[in-house]
């Protein structure tokens, strides 16, 4: 088990802190070493970091240097060196206050696992001109299974690169050789069997702990296991990792002790015998940083190295529009007003579906990276998933809308138009979700909320409802293609004024527009097909989610 604990500090200012029974020896001298053993626990660690100086930048280390004193592990770079040695406190077993092990014994079993490194280098690209700049340089260390080792140094050090580059999730411009219990690391194989929990605690806030862990033990356990063994092995790890009282509460709730524990205890369902933790303590006070440290030590010894809310809105609005526009669907003196009304649910369906996926998908992002890093599912899994499960609470959110404000505004009571009308305003919304997930996954939250609306604006203006598609300068009327919400919009005024609808009703002494079909020239749609349009939105759908799934590839790459 490795862990990197940032507020334990060599040659930089700030506090040092630390609890827990492990003794911390800092060696001064120009490689600025660092000695983790256990007891005795008297030692006070508060202001040792003042006992190293000089410069993290003028560390060097020989790639030929080899691991001295019997330690388990030697690492080298950028201004820090970390010693696991053995204990030599001379404390008999009798007088030893360690905590007992972890004992969770319904984990599945998994065999010990020692990881060596040797002349690791990493470095990373500064642009065409500048070249590259070297990150790691020659290190080497041997962490062994049921050992608790921290990798400390000043920030800056590459404390956190190396545990990235040892996890498997920097890969690129890496040299040097990763060892799995002497042989070279198969990375895919590797993943699986180790875990890292990283220093922001990344959970979806709405799941109770109980819920988390049993989303965690469907995906890590698989269907091998049954649901009742699933069941005693997350009421054993909330139970070990002292979580019960907390059981039923949201994450977002939790302290941050709480959220810490939580972190670990998701990634020990399937009993991972290799742990990575970045910053273990960091944020955490003096207790909570106790409790996390105490727990580490204790698995080392044990062998490891918002839905409802948006269907009201919809129903809400649904009935607003309902009485705003009662019963114009049939008058031919209201049918620029109707058009309105058909606009309007479009545009409705559009940022409903696309302002929700932009806010909330990008938080997910920071779980789903977390998740598949730790080789939970794969993106292929986590993408199929997301879109399956998406496309049912559209529909849902649609057909409710749809259904209120087709009848209160009467439009035309025949199932063929109806779902028509139904089906454009589906594929319409699914479009705009898609939209939304393509910008979520490329952009931050501050920024999508942003860039959305903005693309939003051409697209309206293209789709023929402000702009007449005969007025259209010939020279932009090909952007009018580019807009999926032109084929909605078209669409849906097909559906309630196409296909020889029957003269409407007028109220006053002379309509123009009494005709549908005169109306539909007005609006240059007359020589418009209904299948042409869902076809285009179809097109639109696939083509959006592809682009999504490559960019979420992408990023993925990106982290390596």
């Amino acid at each position: 088990m490795m862990a990197d604990l940032k507020n334990l500090t060599l040659g930089g200012g700030g506090s040092s802190r630390y609890s827990g029974d492990e003794q911390v020896q800092f060696i001064p001298g120009g490689s600025h070493q660092v000695t983790i053993r256990s007891p005795p626990p008297s030692l006070h660690l508060e202001n040792l970091n003042n006992v190293v100086h000089g410069s993290q930048n003028n560390l060097h280390c020989s790639c030929n240097g080899t691991t001295s004193n019997g330690a388990a592990a030697t690492v080298c770079t950028g201004g820090v060196l970390a010693r696991k040695v053995p204990n030599h406190s001379g404390a008999s077993p009798g007088q030893s206050n360690k905590r007992p092990a972890v004992a969770l014994t319904h984990l599945p079993k998994r065999p010990p696992v020692d990881v060596e490194f040797k002349n690791l280098a990493y470095s990373v690209s500064e642009g065409r001109k500048r070249g590259y700049k070297t990150i790691l340089k020659c290190v080497n260390g041997k962490f062994r299974s049921g050992e608790l080792t921290a990798i400390m140094g000043p920030s800056g050090a590459g404390k956190s690169t190396l545990m990235n580059v040892l996890a498997g999730y920097k890969t690129s411009h890496l040299s040097g050789s990763v060892l799995i219990n002497g042989k070279d690391r198969n990375l895919r194989r590797f993943r699986k069997m180790s875990c890292y929990i990283m220093q922001d605690d990344q959970l979806l806030p709405h799941l109770t702990v109980y819920e988390a862990m049993t989303v965690s033990a469907n995906l890590k356990l698989g269907k091998d296991i049954s649901q009742d063994a699933k069941k005693v092995v997350i009421e054993e790890i909330i139970e070990t990792l002292g979580l019960r009282e907390a059981s039923n509460t949201q994450t977002q709730s939790l302290s941050g002790g709480q959220r810490k524990r939580l972190s670990i205890a998701l990634e020990l369902v399937n009993n991972p015998p290799v742990m990575f933790f970045d910053e273990s303590t960091s944020g955490l006070d003096s207790s909570s940083c106790f409790q996390c440290l105490n727990l580490l030590k204790s698995l080392s010894r044990g062998g490891k190295t918002l839905t409802r809310v948006r269907l009201i809105s919809h129903v809400i609005v649904g009935f607003l529009i309902g009485a705003i526009y009662y019963d114009i669907g049939n008058e031919a003196s209201e049918v620029m007003s109707n058009a309105g009304c058909v606009f309007f649910t479009v545009m409705f369906l559009m940022f409903t579906a696309m302002m929700p996926t932009i806010c909330t998908f990008p938080m997910e992002m920071s779980v789903f990276v977390r998740e598949h890093l730790n080789y939970w599912y794969s993106l292929k899994a986590f993408y199929l998933a997301r879109t399956l499960a998406d496309i049912p609470f559209q529909m849902v959110y649609s057909i409710a809308y749809v259904i209120i404000v087709y009848f209160l505004t009467s439009q035309p009571l025949e199932v063929e138009r109806f779902l028509m009308y139904l089906n454009i305003c589906i594929l319409t919304s699914l479009v705009a979700q898609s939209l939304g997930l393509l910008i979520g996954a490329a952009m931050s939250v501050e920024s999508g909320v942003f860039i959305g609306p903005v693309i939003s604006v051409p697209i309206i203006l293209f789709s023929g409802f402000f702009v007449n598609f005969k007025a259209m300068p010939k020279y932009l009327k090909f952007l009018s293609y580019m807009s999926y919400v032109r084929y909605g919009f078209e669409g849906t005024m097909i559906s309630v004024y196409g296909y020889n609808r029957a003269k409407l009703k007028c109220s006053e002494y002379y309509c123009h527009f009494k005709s549908p079909t005169k109306f539909l020239e007005q609006m240059a749609m007359e020589n418009a097909v209904y299948w042409v349009d869902v076809v285009a939105l179809l097109g639109f759908l696939l083509v959006l989610r592809v682009i999504v799934y490559f960019v979420l590839k992408l990023k993925l790459r990106s982290l390596r």
